[in-house]
């Protein structure tokens, strides 16, 4: 509205790109980094969103204008991108979501980013389960793995619960030891809870307002085996789940009572085809009562009845869910939020893998 407080996105280097959640009628103002929103005369330019249009390409014509010329490279690249996402969506019926540009996988190549290479579990049908078994068997105690770690491996069920996006529960993933050394772990470091990524840069945010704190792998033997589990139940290489790699370090959350974070997605568009493709949430507590809040809502997900979804697994469960489609793009139906905590609190743990790589 014309009274509101401008509220700040983050910056867009020139000739560079950003991603943002947005809805039918949002209203986007661009100024130099040391001018106000307020301020219309220093506006560079202006968009209003619209339900027919994902990509918006913003040209600085204003009198404040740089007189740095745009590059011949650049320009085309948006033409290349508009004709691309207008094809695709003729051929789909839905938006190209994600990265378009030079390709580091294809020698530079210009182009959509390419399908994922890592292994995505199949959800075909609602209620289908999938079966794994894994090695490394739950800790009951700290200590030596002879003495604390159970030579039976454990047996995990990934169920159906959502096609669009894929969507698997998994009821039995920590025990009760794994998930107190976890938040024992993560206490002394928690900090309030950021949005953004490492290309446009973070902030706080009134859209998400709980703490966080980041584990590293190494932190324990019991995160490393919780590490070594995931893989097994992603069937993915165990190698490939360190923070230089194909994993960013676990993040642990917090809500306490009216504390949440509204709808968002996972993936997001950077300087090249890397992307988050998938994502483990852990449970670290049970909810207080059914109306306890603090579910995971997929809003525009689809469930048995056709229709949005939210969910809480029990205390050491997991949800399982990919942010790409078979193709690369981003998942839209993926979008996700921590609902609001009505009473008691919240714990939850995410690992999230990416593709082709993460890098350092």
């Amino acid at each position: 509205g014309a009274n509101e407080e401008p509220i700040f996105e983050g910056h867009i280097p020139f000739t560079h790109m950003t991603t943002t959640n947005a809805y039918i009628g949002h209203h986007f103002v661009v100024t130099n980094h040391n001018q106000s929103p307020k301020n219309k005369s220093q506006w560079l330019c202006e968009v209003r969103v619209n339900g027919a249009q994902v990509l918006y390409t913003l040209y600085d014509d204003s009198p404040h204008a740089s007189t740095k010329p745009l590059p011949a490279a650049a320009s085309n690249l948006a033409k290349q991108e508009a004709a691309f996402m207008s094809q695709y969506h003729d051929k789909t019926g839905i938006h190209w979501r994600h990265y378009f540009g030079p390709l580091v996988t294809q020698g530079g190549a210009i182009g959509p980013r390419p399908p994922p290479y890592l292994f995505m579990w199949p959800a075909e049908q609602i209620g289908d389960v999938h079966r794994v078994e894994s090695p490394q068997g739950y800790w009951s105690c700290s200590g030596a793995a002879a003495a604390c770690q159970s030579a039976k491996p454990v047996t995990l069920d990934l169920e159906v619960v959502s096609m669009m996006p894929r969507a698997f529960m998994i009821s039995n993933f920590l025990s009760e030891h794994e998930i107190a050394t976890i938040v024992n772990l993560a206490n002394p470091r928690m900090g309030i809870s950021h949005v953004g990524g490492k290309d446009q840069g973070t902030m706080s945010s009134k859209t998400r307002t709980s703490t966080n704190a980041w584990l590293a792998r190494h932190s324990s033997p019991e995160v490393n085996s919780v590490y070594l589990r995931a893989a097994d139940l992603l069937n993915i290489d165990e190698d490939m789940l360190h923070h230089n790699k194909n994993c960013e370090d676990m993040q642990v959350v917090h809500y306490d009572v009216g504390q949440k974070y509204d709808p968002h997605h996972d993936w997001g568009i950077g300087a090249d085809e890397k992307s988050r493709v998938l994502t483990l949430l852990i449970y670290l507590t049970d909810q207080e009562g059914p109306d306890a809040g603090g579910e995971t809502s997929f809003p525009k997900g689809v469930d048995r009845m056709g229709q949005g979804f939210k969910v809480h697994p029990k205390k050491g469960a997991a949800v399982l869910f990919y942010n790409l489609l078979e193709d690369g793009n981003g998942d839209d139906r993926s979008m996700h939020a921590a609902l609001p905590v009505k009473s008691g609190i919240k714990y939850a743990a995410n690992i999230w893998v990416w593709d082709p790589s993460r890098g350092s």
